[in-house]
C-alpha cells in the first residue's frame, strides 16, 4: 500500500543521506592523511618549541615574544619586530603608535611593581623608551585567569607610579577577549590567534609580518615560523580533522544525529560478532 512504499522511501532516503555524509567524512579522512604524510616528509612538524615543552607556560611565552620585541635582542634587527608591533596595535585603535617606541626602548619581563611600598604585582612584559617618553605593559594570560583586580591595579601603576608621557596597557589573551578585572579603566586586547582577523590584531599575524622582513636571516625567520606555528598547534589542537568534521556534521545534523543513536547498536554487533 502507498503507507508501506512512503516508509520505503523513508528508509531509503536516510540510507543515501547516511552514505553520502560518511562518504565526506571519509574523503576528508583521506585528504588528512595526505597532509599528515606530505608535513612529515618535508619536516614540518619537527619544532624546537614543542619539544621543549613551551606550551602553558605564560612566563615563557613572554620571554621569547619579548626576544622579538627588544631592540636589544639576538636578532640583530634593533627596533624593526617592535616597530612593527606598534603599527599594527595603532591600526586597530585608530591611532598611531608608531613613534611611541625607538631602539632605545627597553623590554623587560617579571617586573615587580609597587605603589607607596606596596605591592602591584608582577608585570610580564614592561616596555620602557626614555627617548619616546613611553611605558607600555603587557598582560600575557594565554591559558591562566586574571587575579582580583589585576588590570585595574597595572592601570593604577601606570597613572600613578609611572612618570612616563605616553602610556599603554595591554591585555593578551588567546582570542582577545575582554577583561573581567580592568573596570572602568582603558586598555587594548590583543589576541595571539585573532577570529577575526579584519577587525583584531593577532600574534600570528605580527610572527608573519615579522618573517617577511627578514628573508635575508634565515635563523630568525625559522625561529619565527616555528614560534607561529607552536601556537597555532597548542590553541588549535594542532593537525586535525575536528573543525572539518564539524562543519560537515553541522550541515547535515539529522543526518549526524540518526548516525549517532545507532553508533551504540553498531559497537555491540560488531563486538558479538568477533
Amino acid at each position: 500500500n502507498s503507507q508501506e512504499v512512503k516508509l520505503e522511501v523513508s528508509v531509503s532516503e536516510h540510507k543515501n543521506a547516511v552514505q553520502e555524509l560518511l562518504n565526506e567524512i571519509e574523503k576528508k579522512r583521506v585528504e588528512f592523511d595526505q597532509i599528515r604524510w606530505s608535513s612529515e616528509v618535508r619536516g614540518e612538524r619537527f619544532n624546537v618549541f614543542a619539544i621543549c615543552g613551551v606550551d602553558h607556560y605564560e612566563t615563557i611565552h613572554s620571554k621569547i615574544l619579548a626576544e622579538f620585541l627588544s631592540p636589544k635582542g639576538s636578532h640583530g634587527q634593533k627596533d624593526a619586530y617592535l616597530k612593527l608591533f606598534a603599527q599594527a596595535l595603532g591600526r586597530d585603535e585608530d591611532r598611531d603608535f608608531q613613534n611611541w617606541f625607538s631602539d632605545a626602548a627597553i623590554v623587560s619581563t617579571e617586573v615587580s611593581s609597587r605603589i607607596a611600598g606596596v605591592s602591584v604585582g608582577r608585570f610580564d612584559i614592561l616596555i620602557e623608551d626614555a627617548v619616546q617618553d613611553s611605558a607600555c605593559i603587557i598582560e600575557n594570560k594565554i591559558f591562566a585567569s586574571e587575579q582580583p583586580d589585576q588590570l585595574a591595579r597595572y592601570k593604577k601603576w601606570l597613572d600613578q607610579s609611572c612618570a612616563k608621557r605616553n602610556k599603554l596597557l595591554i591585555y593578551l589573551t588567546p582570542d582577545g577577549r575582554d577583561s573581567t578585572t580592568a573596570a572602568d579603566n582603558e586598555y587594548i586586547r590583543l589576541a595571539y590567534l585573532a577570529n577575526d582577523k579584519k577587525k583584531k590584531l593577532d600574534i600570528i599575524t605580527w610572527l608573519e609580518q615579522c618573517q617577511q622582513c627578514s628573508t635575508g636571516l634565515p635563523f630568525v625567520r625559522e625561529s619565527l615560523a616555528q614560534y607561529r606555528n607552536h601556537i597555532i598547534n597548542i590553541l588549535k589542537g594542532g593537525l586535525s580533522m575536528k573543525d572539518d568534521i564539524v562543519k560537515l556534521m553541522s550541515e547535515k545534523p539529522g543526518v549526524a544525529q540518526l548516525i549517532y543513536d545507532n553508533y551504540a547498536s553498531m559497537c555491540v554487533s560488531k563486538a558479538n560478532a568477533l
